[in-house]
Parts: structure tokens; C-alpha cells; sequence
């Protein structure tokens, strides 16, 4: 099967001068969400669940700081359509660029060849889930781990009467550094 990788024909020469396709960090993208999405779905999760709101402030703030300092995904996005009006107004220069396509299983024989975590990167090769629905149960068992331990005081600081250590409960899972 035949992906398209749409982009301005800067990038297209780029691509076709360097052979090589790059990843580009998804906070970058032309997307205000992309990258974003997990904390608004986590939000939503926290009041469904009627958490408190200092718990669910403290569990929005150190999501945020985890996911700005440890964590970052780069993508390289292909679409099985290869002429899409959205497709040609959002990544190809306002229609003027071009759409390449890409033998989806390439991909798919790179996944094979790449072992997991190698060099401590993960490799997907996954369609994206638009359906909210179909996000939600991918994040709901992380969600529910995470505001188990904001319940239990994972986020809250030691009072004078506690006895547990900042490093007690960084093991818990949400200390600060």
C-alpha cells in the first residue's frame, strides 16, 4: 500500500537530495494540539472522576512538567489519501508542494528490524486513533494509575508529622526533584 507524505517543495528537494526522511518534533507542528492532546484528555479524566481540585491542580502541573522535561515525540506523518484537500492546505504549502509516495511496507519491514527502546527510542509505526472514544481506553489504565497515587498523597508535600522522606516519595511515583 501506497502512504503520502505531503510537504512544500522545499522539503520535497530535502528529502529527494538527502534520501533520507527526518522526524520532526510534534510540539512543532502546525497542529496547536498535537502533542498536547494526552493533558487534555488527562483533565477530562480527573473531573469525570471528581477529584479533588487541589489533587487534580497538582496532577496537571507535575504531568506537565514530566512530559516537558523527560518526554518528547517526533513524528513523520504519512496519510494512506493521496490527494486530501486538508492534507494539501496544512503540510503542503497551501497546495503549491507536493505529495510523495512511500511503500507503507517499508515502514513496516523497519519496524521489524529495529529492536524496541533501541538506543532508547521507541519506533511506532501505528495509524493514529482519531476517535476520542478509542483514545480514552488507550489512556484511561495510565490515567487511573496516575490519580490512584495523587489520592494517596503521592504529590503532597511531608506535614511536620510525617515521617516519610522526599526520596519516599519519588519512589511513590510523583515526588519533586
Amino acid at each position: 500500500m501506497l502512504l503520502y507524505h505531503y510537504c512544500s517543495n522545499q522539503s520535497f528537494l530535502s528529502i529527494i537530495d538527502s534520501a533520507t526522511v527526518r522526524a520532526s518534533d510534534l510540539s512543532l507542528s502546525n497542529d496547536r494540539l498535537e502533542g498536547k492532546w494526552s493533558r487534555q484528555l488527562l483533565e477530562e479524566f480527573c473531573t469525570k472522576k471528581n477529584l479533588f481540585p487541589i489533587t487534580k491542580a497538582l496532577l496537571l502541573e507535575r504531568f506537565d512538567y514530566v512530559i516537558l522535561e523527560y518526554f518528547f515525540a517526533l513524528g513523520f506523518c504519512l496519510s494512506e489519501e493521496p490527494d486530501l484537500l486538508s492534507q494539501w492546505r496544512g503540510y503542503a504549502d497551501d497546495g503549491r508542494g507536493v505529495a510523495i509516495g512511500f511503500d507503507g511496507e517499508f515502514f513496516t519491514d523497519l519496524l521489524g528490524r529495529t529492536p524496541g527502546r533501541s538506543k532508547g527510542f521507541d519506533f511506532l509505526f501505528d495509524p493514529l486513533k482519531y476517535d476520542i472514544q478509542a483514545q480514552q481506553e488507550i489512556v484511561q489504565p495510565y490515567f487511573q494509575s496516575f490519580c490512584d497515587l495523587a489520592e494517596k498523597g503521592a504529590l503532597s508535600p511531608p506535614s511536620l508529622l510525617s515521617s516519610q522522606t522526599q526520596e519516599e516519595r519519588c519512589r511513590r511515583g510523583f515526588g519533586r526533584n
